[in-house]
């Protein structure tokens, strides 16, 4: 009895755990990124170390 109602109680938790995780919206952290990412390439004498290249998720 005791192991049944710890199972259950696990599969609940987890089960919040994957809910509350999936739900996360990313665009404004991806964005804020981004940007900093953008500016930190545009900096006046940066270049990129050699052998790496700079490309973008989103082409658009």
């Amino acid at each position: 009895m005791k192991t049944k109602k710890f199972l259950i109680l696990s599969v609940l938790v987890i089960m919040a755990m994957f809910m509350t995780g999936c739900s996360h919206d990313i665009t404004n952290e991806f964005k804020g990124s981004q940007k900093v990412a953008e500016d930190f390439l545009t900096t006046k004498g940066y270049e990129a170390p050699k052998g790496y290249e700079v490309r973008y998720v989103n082409e658009s």
